[in-house]
């Protein structure tokens, strides 16, 4: 019996995961859902606070969620197995499975997102511990980032930012508050204090606009303002071309107002009341520091390439910050042939001028594209590759040529 599209298996649950080469699905665990409920819990109490502090990516619990497990047996074919997903981070995914694993060995497991459809996750295994019987948790590492997001319709405080834990005195960059409770400004500037993060404040919808040439790395804006709502300005900041990740704030707790906010191109939003340890992680989330006072991050930086006056790169970067604009309102108009066309003219220009960081971002952001045929599947892929576009600077050494170069000129 060959399972259907969003049909039981004859031994797994795997509705809603879509079998590529239409095979038979095993499920080896072969517990009742209480009976794993029961067991899920039990684990997660164990595990509860272990590696807190050091742990860089924030656990998603999936509660008991289905998935399916594809392995390459000793002949070359494939062999898919029905497994239950404990918890997934941007970068990993953990399961039973009713069988042991090889450390090191390549797998792909499907996950139901909230849409309906599935996404199939290349990884590799790095934990196989056996639990009883013949239930093993495995633990496995992904090919590339995956944003959780995508499987979780609804979300609290603890699960809404990826950050484990923030060292407030890493925190830097600008960010713009959007907001008229002269209170509220006082409570963002709080969580901000002694760290290196510049909190600029305005007070309405038109001067947030306005302020947002100031290319801030990030920016909270307040649902409740006085000339508009929060949705509509997040509207004309994507439609004026602005690529700022953006984390509304609202004093109504709605997860449909959430939804949203998120499909009209916030990053985010969160609810009032919130702790200060809120605050910093979504800035450890989305700020990318810019050059200037608050330091540079290392990972967006380019050296000059040597066939490259620093004006013309200047020039050229500025080039790609307008093209991650022209990606972000096609992601937020759903226009996927734009968005693929954008996404292609940025890897092949980055290759060209040799600019790593864009280079990198815009091939998995066409890869993934090209792939789906549609943005949803796309979605974190792609906002990556305009934050990078908005975040990359030329290395301090550059920047100096620059300004020795012009008092050259001028002596």
């Amino acid at each position: 019996m060959v399972p259907r599209r969003g049909e039981r298996g004859r031994d797994g649950d795997t509705r809603g995961v879509v079998l590529m080469d239409h095979g038979v699905v095993h499920d080896a665990l072969r517990l009742g859902k209480g009976e794993l409920d029961h067991l899920i819990a039990r684990l997660n109490r164990a595990s509860a606070g272990a590696g807190d502090a050091k742990r860089r990516n924030k656990r998603w619990i999936m509660q008991s969620q289905r998935g399916l497990l594809t392995v390459q047996d000793q002949h070359g074919g494939v062999i898919h197995f029905a497994v239950v997903l404990r918890n997934m981070s941007r970068t990993g995914v953990a399961l039973l499975h009713g069988g042991f694993m090889h450390k090191g060995g390549r797998c792909r497991v499907a996950i139901r997102r909230v849409d309906g459809g599935s996404n199939i996750l290349p990884a590799t295994v790095v934990r196989c511990r056996h639990i009883e019987g013949r239930v093993h948790d495995i633990g496995l590492v992904l090919d590339a980032e995956a944003e959780p997001r995508d499987y979780f319709l609804q979300v609290n405080d603890e699960y809404l930012f990826h950050a484990e834990s923030v060292d407030p005195g890493s925190l830097r960059g600008r960010v713009l508050l959007v907001e008229d409770s002269t209170l509220d400004v006082r409570l963002f500037q709080k969580a901000f204090d002694g760290t290196a993060v510049e909190v600029v404040v305005a007070g309405t919808a038109g001067g947030a606009v306005e302020m947002m040439s100031q290319e801030p790395g990030m920016a909270f804006i307040d649902y409740g303002l006085p000339d508009c709502d929060g949705i509509e300005l997040v509207g004309r900041i994507r439609g004026a071309g602005h690529a700022t990740p953006i984390v509304l704030v609202s004093a109504n707790i709605d997860q449909e107002l959430r939804i949203t906010a998120i499909s009209a191109g916030a990053s985010e939003m969160i609810f009032k009341p919130f702790k200060t340890e809120l605050l910093q992680r979504a800035a450890a989330e989305f700020l990318r520091p810019s050059d200037g006072a608050c330091g540079v991050d290392a990972g967006m930086v380019i050296e000059l390439p040597k066939d490259l006056s620093v004006t013309t790169a200047r020039e050229v970067l500025a080039e790609f910050r307008r093209l991650g604009r022209q990606l972000n309102a096609a992601i937020g108009a759903d226009d996927y042939p734009t968005a693929l066309s954008v996404a292609t003219e940025i890897r092949n220009s980055a290759d060209g001028f040799g600019f790593a960081p864009i280079l990198g971002a815009a091939d998995e952001a066409h890869r993934v594209l090209t792939r789906a045929k549609k943005i949803a599947p796309a979605m974190a892929e792609a906002r990556r590759l305009v934050r990078v576009c908005e975040a990359v600077r030329l290395s301090a050494d550059a920047a100096r040529a620059s300004i020795d170069g012009g008092a050259q000129q001028a002596a």
